[in-house]
């Protein structure tokens, strides 16, 4: 993309968790296609000269290899951040720090992995200098429905600029569900995908107040 550190940022991690390989593929399906986009796309071309994308496709390498949800330590990424919630979060599911045999591990209190410390260290050269970013974590379902999830991980109260990101939620929800009318039509099947919106991610709720404490914000960030 750009040169420009400034120019608008698009961010992609996969791979958080090693069980959900299909976040991996996806985020290289996309700059996969983005390259060849580029070789005959003057649209492309032209967004990209303007802004920027920056992706990390497998964050838990360790993970994947040995097919766990967690890193090796036994930590569950999603949930390991260098700020904790207010209040009391749901039990074991909002994290936990009793054994690194049960799910949802946070590790050791005051510590970060070496994954979440890179990937902070990342956001911080690559996406915080921009004037508008989006950060995409993409994962494999959860639920019996297909989600488009943003932060914060850390209150149940509402965050800065909530009408924007839930107006960006219900134009994804649209688009998605033009798209698949669409292919209702032409191809005779229907691919659905159902947006909700909730409170995840303990990385971005800290990255955004870094980008709080750096940049004035006045776009929605997903």
């Amino acid at each position: 993309g750009s040169d420009d550190e400034s120019a608008p940022c698009l961010l992609l991690v996969g791979g958080v968790h090693g069980l959900e390989r299909i976040g991996t593929k996806v985020v290289l399906a996309y700059l996969g296609t983005l390259a060849e986009r580029l070789q005959w796309d003057e649209l492309t071309r032209n967004a990209l000269q303007r802004s920027r994308v920056a992706a990390i496709p497998l964050l838990n390498p360790v993970g994947m290899r040995s097919g766990t949800r967690s890193n090796g330590s036994g930590v569950d990424l999603m949930r390991n951040g260098p700020t904790n919630g207010v209040g009391r979060g749901s039990f074991l599911v909002g994290g936990q720090r009793l054994s690194p045999l049960l799910p949802w591990y946070m590790g050791s209190e005051g510590r970060l992995e070496p994954e979440s410390d890179a990937l902070i260290d990342f956001v911080t050269r690559n996406v915080l200098c921009s004037v508008a970013a989006i950060a995409l974590d993409v994962h494999s379902g959860f639920g019996f429905q297909d989600r488009l999830w943003f932060p914060y991980a850390r209150t149940t109260q509402p965050f800065p600029h909530t009408p924007e990101v839930y107006a960006l939620r219900t134009t994804a929800c649209v688009t998605s569900s033009v798209a698949a009318r669409c292919r209702q039509r032409i191809l005779g099947w229907a691919c659905g995908c159902s947006c909700s919106w909730q409170s995840m991610g303990m990385r971005w709720r800290a990255s955004s107040r870094l980008r709080r404490d750096r940049v004035p914000v006045s776009k929605a960030r997903s």
